[in-house]
């Protein structure tokens, strides 16, 4: 099936892009059902289901599959990238909060004077297999959902 430049562009730059704007939304709804307010700050916020990230990612791969073939270089760059991407989110950046954690626990320790020589660190940073698992649901689902609306009229 042939793609226009511009329905290409929407579908490859685009989407994906917004897929992560709708999964932050997503993530400050979550967050204001599970504690009765509104915390737009948690739009920023890094961590937290589902992974923006991972979202993104998943739809430019999913996206790149569908217009280019699964068995192209196109979609095997972007599933690369899903999958570095994936690695960063769920275990890197999992390695790194659990440091913060033990740095915040540390500098409790530290007499109050010189507690102000260490920034607190951010307690949520990675993300949770769980998490990890939602945003590519997220990223996955919303893409073959616009998909089949643009294919289907």
């Amino acid at each position: 099936m042939f793609f226009d430049l511009d329905i290409r562009f929407l579908l490859l730059v685009v989407w994906p892009i917004l897929v992560t704007v709708l999964t932050q939304i997503i993530k400050v709804v979550i967050k204001m059902v599970r504690t009765g307010r509104l915390d737009a700050q948690e739009y920023y916020a890094w961590g937290g289901f589902p992974s923006s990230h991972i979202a993104l990612v998943s739809s430019l791969a999913t996206i790149t599959g569908l217009i280019a073939g699964i068995q192209s270089i196109e979609f095997a760059l972007a599933l690369a990238l899903a999958v570095l991407v994936t690695r960063d989110a769920i275990g890197l950046r999992m390695f790194v909060q659990k440091n913060s954690e033990a740095i915040n626990q540390l500098r409790l320790l530290l007499p109050k004077d010189k507690r102000r020589l260490i920034s607190v660190q951010p307690n949520r940073v990675g993300h949770t297999p769980i998490e990890g698992v939602g945003g590519a649901f997220f990223g996955i689902g919303l893409t073959l959902l616009l998909y089949w609306l643009l294919i289907s009229f």
